[in-house]
């Protein structure tokens, strides 16, 4: 299904996607939580088999081992995202203070978090305590909601 992870670097390199705008989709390469690497635009039109190809297509895919997303109205589809990529995918919520949560994952039965199989929960850990530099929300994807928040048409 997915590019196994097991050993999280200091500067892993994640692709944070922000869905927000209703007329693009930002994503944003980071290093880590430390360093900006590139910023990619997709049309909002675009259906996730094509955002994935398109990812699959960059010059920054080959580096990168995680995708992160922050999608409210849920308009792009995590599994299949997952599924072309072969890449993890971590879904940030609406409120950040909630849960962070796996895409493909099931409350467990005490419904005190999540599990699931896309990631151990241990790696999870250190990917979100390495790229949480300021606040709640991750840095892949704050700098895409930052972005996408001022992009103008």
């Amino acid at each position: 299904m997915s590019k196994s992870l097991t050993k999280v670097r200091k500067e892993i390199r994640i692709l944070g996607l922000d869905a927000c705008n209703p007329k693009i989709t930002i994503g944003a390469i980071v290093r880590g939580g430390l360093y900006l690497d590139g910023i990619l635009t997709f049309q909002q039109n675009i259906n996730s088999d094509e955002l994935a190809r398109e990812i699959a297509e960059t010059k920054y895919f080959p580096e990168l081992r995680v995708i992160m997303s922050h999608d409210p109205k849920h308009r792009l589809n995590s599994r299949t995202i997952q599924r072309i990529t072969a890449m993890p995918l971590i879904e940030i919520p609406l409120s950040i203070r909630t849960k962070v949560r796996l895409a493909e994952t099931k409350e467990d039965q005490s419904g005190q978090g999540w599990k699931g199989a896309a990631l151990d929960p241990l790696i999870l850990k250190k990917i979100l305590a390495l790229t949480r530099v300021t606040g709640h929300m991750p840095e892949p994807v704050r700098i895409a909601h930052l972005v996408a928040k001022l992009h103008v048409f």
